[in-house]
């Protein structure tokens, strides 16, 4: 569950809470580890446990014949079995009292030390090995030849060796499906092996037996290697369908039994052939996958790629692997899955060539941007300030260097370094054509002049009417809004002129030029400005409204979380009840999680 996604986590907590929902149990697991209290899976349960929490104190003032919805969140936390539960256990499993199987347990215990899955696997390799029997009706076991096998106690090298006991066609298909992940379908495996789907299934019988993998979902089809004539079928044959088209085979899917059956296969293979297997895979899939199934195969395909490039000699490939990364890392952008998407575009970077500037210009700025902003969102901070220095020195055109000045003003925001990054906004609106006062009194006798201005302009106008303006398509007035925008915060700690300055000529360029999405946070800052400076607060709140309705059908997620944000803690509640900004609130909060 630490891997669910917003969309899930919503339909869990909807399920949990609803009051319809009856004899329902969930069951959900997660690695600790890989969570903290800022995560959403976090959250989530923080919200079901205060609903949880709200219900229960509501229902102590109703008969028990009114409380209709009763709902449990337990959660338990998972350790290794203790000596006396794993000593339970194998007594269970033996038929045998916990005296009897003490010294097994013993053995057992020193190896595995209480890991479940360890422990499962350790005595089933001891029943296959004929060192646990049942004999005369009852379990024998020959502790001494136990003591004696040289087993190590590292799950991973122990289940290597367990692998190695497979044929060594189910193990190449391993060692293969090993690298595409923990779960695999079997046209991809089937390219990988370079066999039909047919053969690789048959390939992958042996392991199904064993249980090291397993299928996922409904459909329990499996080829056989070969598929015989009619007259040939045994009914000792396992049970599969012969005869599968593509799109039944696309969704047989399997997965490793657990992520240590996965490290051992991978182990299997020489060190010295890691980078070759990995391209041949990287090249295979891209061959043999159309257009459309490369779109979804595009992290599969970059993935293996990357861990071959140093194999790679044709400077063609190695730019159409640059291309791949950005693609790779833009789809995980827009998941706001930030550090993958950083590590994709800092590979595609690393691919180009040394004269990448002057051969693939296009190609390396996008890269670098994309690079730049991601490395900031992963607190890769000397990543994105090396990143953005040797990028500036490159930029060739006005719009690109603003651009650049643009992402270096968010790092030094982020790094809390306001001076430095006002500094950078006053740089790159030089380069725009405009010049920004400097002085406080300079700053407020502008900011008074363009109050007076916006009056003016909006004289014979509604604030509603400002919905009305058309989209803004000058990029130079485009890039200038942004810089302004990325202003305000640096603005907003360390100089309170700029920040009035900043907004106004935000909303002036709307009003010129037309509306883009950083005018939403124009208006939504200008609504609080105009209630709590000017005392305006009904007109504030129109100015707030109207962010609110640009951020909905901007298809902007930051954009609708700084309107929703700014319209629940500084306009709304100086108009309207405290009820309706705790919505605007969770509203902002909510998109603010979405845009990661």
């Amino acid at each position: 569950m630490q891997w669910a996604d917003l969309p899930s986590l919503k339909l869990l907590k909807l399920l949990i809470t609803e009051s319809s929902s009856h004899h329902l149990l969930l069951i959900g697991a997660y690695r600790d580890n890989e969570v903290d209290a800022a995560h959403p899976l976090v959250l989530t349960v923080e919200e079901i446990q205060k609903f949880l929490a709200q219900s229960a104190a509501l229902s102590t003032t109703l008969s028990a014949s009114d409380q209709s919805h009763h709902t449990v969140l337990n959660q338990i936390t998972l350790t290794p079995l203790s000596f006396s539960d794993l000593n339970a256990l194998i007594a269970d499993t033996l038929s045998c009292s916990e005296d009897v199987g003490r010294p097994l347990t013993e053995l057992v215990y020193t190896k595995t030390k209480g890991n479940p899955f360890f422990t499962n696997q350790f005595l089933k390799s001891l029943y296959q090995e004929r060192l646990i029997w049942f004999e005369s009706c009852s379990w024998q076991c020959d502790i001494s030849r136990v003591r004696a096998l040289s087993l190590t106690d590292d799950v991973v090298d122990f289940m290597a060796e367990q692998l190695r006991k497979l044929p060594d066609s189910t193990q190449q298909a391993l060692q293969l499906a090993a690298c595409i992940g923990n779960r695999f379908d079997l046209t991809t495996l089937g390219i990988v092996c370079e066999q039909t789907q047919g053969e690789t299934a048959g390939n992958l019988w042996n392991a199904l037996q064993e249980g090291l993998i397993v299928p996922v979902g409904d459909v329990y089809k499996f080829f056989q290697a070969q598929v015989p004539s009619q007259s040939t079928l045994s009914l000792n044959e396992p049970v599969h369908q012969r005869m599968l088209d593509r799109s039944s085979a696309d969704r047989i899917v399997y997965k490793f039994l657990h992520d240590r059956v996965q490290q051992a296969a991978y182990s299997l293979i020489p060190e010295a052939q890691k980078q070759v297997v990995h391209l041949k895979i990287g090249r295979l899939l891209r061959a043999k996958s159309t257009e459309a199934q490369q779109q979804e195969l595009i992290f599969d395909i970059v993935n293996q790629m990357n861990l071959g490039v140093a194999l790679m000699e044709e400077p063609s490939e190695r730019l159409y692997l640059a291309q791949l990364n950005l693609q790779a890392g833009t789809k995980a952008k827009l998941s706001a899955a930030y550090e993958p998407a950083f590590a994709y575009f800092k590979a595609g970077i690393t691919t180009l060539s040394s004269d990448c500037w002057q051969t693939q210009y296009d190609l390396s700025f996008t890269l670098y941007v994309q690079a730049i902003e991601c490395a900031y969102l992963s607190k890769e901070f000397q990543e994105a300030e090396t990143l953005s220095d040797r990028a500036l020195t490159q930029a060739k055109t006005i719009l690109e260097q603003v651009k650049i000045y643009e992402l270096k003003l968010f790092l030094n925001n982020l790094l809390t370094r306001f001076t430095e990054a006002i500094q950078m906004g006053y740089q790159g609106l030089k380069l725009l054509g405009y010049s920004v006062p400097t002085t406080a009194a300079q700053l407020q006798g502008m900011t008074l002049l363009g109050l007076v201005k916006l009056k003016w302009n909006l004289r014979n106008r509604k604030i509603a009417d400002l919905l009305d303006l058309p989209k803004m398509t000058v990029l130079e007035q485009q890039a200038a809004i942004s810089l302004l925008e990325a202003l305000l915060l640096p603005a907003y700690y360390v100089n309170q002129a700029l920040l009035n300055f900043a907004v106004l000529k935000m909303v002036d360029l709307s009003l010129k030029f037309g509306n883009t999405n950083a005018s939403v946070f124009a208006y939504a800052t200008f609504g609080f400005l105009t209630g709590s400076v000017l005392g305006d607060y009904q007109s504030g709140y129109e100015y707030g409204e109207v962010a609110i309705h640009l951020a909905d059908n901007c298809q902007d997620d930051l954009q609708k979380t700084r309107a929703y944000s700014s319209m629940g803690a500084y306009i709304s509640p100086w108009y309207k009840n405290l009820r309706e900004s705790i919505h605007y609130l969770k509203q902002g909060f909510q998109s603010g999680l979405e845009s990661g």
